[in-house]
């Protein structure tokens, strides 16, 4: 059994992180495209959501059983790789782009970069999937469910075809899903 304080402290760094992620991504919108500082701030963010993905797993682990527990292991896994994908394309693609303009642009990503960021988004999206899949099945949380398993497919589709607006779609509702049941845990039982 989990310490309950050491669940409501990891739901209350899962909040903020979620509500930091969630308004910088809005800040995509307002601010200069080759701003590096929001870009090294969203990739800090992204790697605090393997902790998010921890702090709602533990108080439904009894809950959401192997297959919730396989669920989570693949979103962490591909979490990793996306985050992994995301450093080398932030700090790598400028040593890049002085090669070879625009060379980190989606469209123009080298094959061996380009394959990494299918099977990032792959794994991830297959892990939110089935996290969600399992959230359904142990009657978890099941609006946030449901934005799991959309969020999966529209990560892991949005970038196998290139839509990168549908793949978006998981950084914008994920956080909200993240963050309400954060909410949830944090309150007294």
């Amino acid at each position: 059994m989990v310490d309950n304080q050491a669940v409501r402290s990891l739901s209350l760094f899962s909040a903020v992180v979620m509500v930091l992620s969630f308004a910088g991504m809005f800040a995509y919108f307002f601010v200069d495209e080759n701003a590096r500082e929001l870009d090294v701030i969203m990739l800090i963010l992204n790697s605090c959501w393997i902790i998010s993905l921890v702090s709602i797993y533990l108080p439904h682990a009894k809950s959401l059983g192997s297959f919730g527990l396989f669920g989570f292991i693949i979103a962490a896994v591909g979490l990793m790789w996306f985050v992994g994908f995301d450093f080398a394309h932030q700090f790598a693609g400028p040593v890049l782009e002085g090669f070879q303009p625009q060379i980190m642009d989606f469209e123009n990503l080298p094959q061996p970069l380009l394959d990494g960021a299918y099977v990032a988004a792959g794994i991830a999206g297959a892990g939110f999937l089935l996290y969600g899949l399992s959230m359904l099945l142990g009657k978890v949380s099941i609006w946030q469910a449901i934005v799991f398993v959309v969020s999966g497919i529209t990560l892991a589709v949005g970038y196998a075809l290139h839509i990168v607006p549908l793949a978006l779609i998981f950084a914008f509702f994920i956080p909200i899903a993240v963050f309400t049941m954060n909410v949830k845990a944090l309150k007294p039982a």
